[in-house]
């Protein structure tokens, strides 16, 4: 069985910088893979090695700055061999597969990080509008980074694949309602 593990890290009371757990939030509500995993932390830690030698997929998300607001990014990650594994204040995805293959001698097969560009890090619990639009943007995108194929429920109760990036008409608008909702609220759901 392909197991997935997505790991967000940030701050819910400052802004943006808690954005990964919003696409949390949104992968569980809208995934049908029941063996992903995921973990919410305000920092990625060594004792993450563990689940990630177990994983064949990991995606790691965070906030980021130095972009336009709202934007995504997403890039491949390689155990980094230059990686020091002295500190473990500073803890990043690189060196935490680094981590698993000297620990547990095993990596996933692929690893992603995805981050989304914040506006404010303000001491608040509300995401600003453009981060807000990108959560469903970022969680489609982790998606498709997946192992396992986009499912749907069909009426007779049974799930099918999708190709990637298929989706009816009614998703679409869910999609869009949820995206509505970000906007008008301005919080965290």
């Amino acid at each position: 069985m392909c197991k997935a593990l997505v790991l967000a890290c940030g701050n819910s009371l400052r802004g943006d910088d808690g954005v990964a757990f919003q696409v949390v939030s949104y992968l569980r509500n809208d995934s049908c893979d029941p063996a992903a995993e995921f973990y919410c932390q305000q920092q990625w830690t060594p004792e993450l090695a563990e689940p990630i030698s177990q994983a064949d997929i990991v995606i790691f998300v965070d906030a980021a700055v130095g972009a336009p607001p709202g934007s995504i990014a997403c890039r491949r990650l390689q155990p980094a061999p230059s990686a020091s594994l002295t500190s473990t204040h500073i803890t990043s995805p690189d060196s935490l597969l680094l981590l698993a293959e000297e620990l547990y001698g095993k990596s996933p097969a692929r690893a992603y990080c995805i981050t989304i560009a914040g506006d404010s890090f303000e001491l608040k619990e509300t995401l600003s509008d453009p981060v807000c639009d990108a959560i469903p943007r970022s969680g489609n995108g982790s998606r498709r980074y997946s192992s396992k194929p986009r499912c749907r429920r069909t009426s007779d109760g049974f799930r099918r694949a999708e190709p990637s990036g298929w989706s009816t008409a009614r998703e679409r608008r869910a999609r869009s309602r949820r995206s509505h909702i970000f906007q008008e609220k301005g919080t965290r759901t």
